[in-house]
């Protein structure tokens, strides 16, 4: 379960959202259900004119981290 996540749109602690959850139950439901948490931050990149995606996903900001530096690395070691 995203809890930074769910702190960082509710305002609420990191201990808040774990005593919530845990008093709801919501790791099952959430392992049941799955959802996206999508960020609030503008898309500005572009591929063909076109935003490269609708919008940025939390869970999948540590493999886009990853990928920015490998091009990095490519372009500084390719010069």
């Amino acid at each position: 379960m995203a809890r930074t996540y769910i702190g960082a749109v509710t305002g609420a602690s990191r201990w808040q959202v774990i005593q919530f959850s845990d008093r709801h139950h919501l790791v099952d439901l959430v392992a049941r259900r799955p959802g996206p948490c999508p960020m609030s931050l503008p898309v500005r990149a572009t591929l063909d004119g076109r935003p490269w995606r609708a919008a940025m996903d939390f869970e999948e900001v540590p493999e886009l981290m990853r990928h920015l530096g490998t091009a990095a690395a490519v372009v500084c070691l390719s010069t």
